[in-house]
Formats: C-alpha cells, structure tokens, sequence
C-alpha cells in the first residue's frame, strides 16, 4: 500500500507540478500547431517563390528569344533597305544613261550659208540638206538689235539649196539668230554673217 501520508506542502507541490505539466502540454499543442501553420505558410510561400522563379526563367528565355528574332530582323530590314538603296542608284544611273542615249539625236543635216541679196537689202540665206532624205523643218529667224521674230516651215528636199530671204518673207542682216528644229534631229543654231 503506498503510502498515504502525503503532507499538504507535498500535495501543493504535486499539484502545481501537474498543472504545470498540464499548461506544457497545452503550450506544447499551441507551439505545435503554430509551428505546423507556419511550416505550412512558409512551405506554400516556398512553392509559390519557386513557381515564379520558373515563370520568371521561362519570361527570361522568351525574352532572350524575342531580342534574337528582333535583332535578325533588323539586320535583314537594314540588308534588304541597303539592297534598295543600290538597285535605286542603279536604276537611276541607267535611267541616266537611257535618257543621254535617247536625247542624243544627230546633228540636223543642213549647211547654213549666205550671200548678199541681188534684189533689194540684205542677205539671203541658203539651206542645204545634205542628206538623202526630206527634211521638214520649222526656222525660227531673230533680229536682236530690233527685237523681231518670224517662224517658217521650211521643205527641204535632199543634196539640194532652198534660198530664203526677203522675198520669202525675212530679210536676214548679220547677227540675225537662226533656230531649225525637226524633232528627229538636234536643233540647229546658227548666227547670220556675211558672206
């Protein structure tokens, strides 16, 4: 039989001591409740950190990926605009070239010369074409010092002299400027002169 004379100091003493077991277990369920909450929170917080970092590393590569394809297709655009930039300076030039070549027309076959009028004042103006072709033209005659003008169709047949002066309408002095234009040719200028 155990012994049933337990002092009253002996009794606090096993009363406290099992209340204060009693409080450090309740203490002890709280700290571990708390402590699995916690282990819980930090475990998600854990999961969600790495979940980011993954969408992170994955932004990071598509980015990286994107800044590649943006950069190859820069470099085409300015290889492509710099190919422009060329075939446009090339078309330019042999637009240049084609314009020189088809305004180059020869020369208008005609020889200019003069002699004195043997009717009236004067000068007349002998046109020669030297071709084996007609030749139309249209002569534009200028007197500067009178500031005159006249503008006639002339009918040239060829390796022949057609005679114009002022019985045909223009009576040429010297320094009197001479225009013939037939748009297969080159215009001819001339400047009136005595013989």
């Amino acid at each position: 039989m155990p012994n049933q004379n337990i002092s009253g100091g002996e009794m606090l003493k096993n009363s406290i001591e099992s209340e204060l077991v009693q409080a450090l277990k309740r203490q002890s369920k709280w700290l571990a409740i708390v402590a699995t909450i916690l282990f819980l929170g930090l475990g998600g917080l854990a999961v969600y950190v790495f979940q980011l970092q993954q969408m992170l590393t994955k932004e990071t590569a598509k980015s990286a990926q994107l800044t590649q394809e943006l950069t190859a297709t820069r470099n085409s655009l300015a290889a492509e605009t710099a190919q422009k930039t060329r075939l446009t300076a090339e078309l330019n030039s042999t637009q240049g070239k084609l314009t020189d070549e088809l305004s180059r027309k020869s020369p208008l076959p005609i020889r200019l010369s003069y002699r004195k009028s043997m009717v009236g004042e004067g000068l007349v103006a002998i046109f020669r074409n030297t071709s084996a072709q007609h030749l139309s033209v249209l002569a534009t005659f200028v007197n500067p010092q009178l500031g005159a003008t006249s503008s006639s169709r002339l009918e040239l047949p060829p390796d022949r002299d057609v005679n114009f002066g002022h019985l045909e309408g223009w009576r040429f002095n010297p320094g009197d400027e001479i225009t013939l234009v037939n748009n297969e040719f080159e215009p001819l200028k001339a400047t009136a002169s005595l013989p």
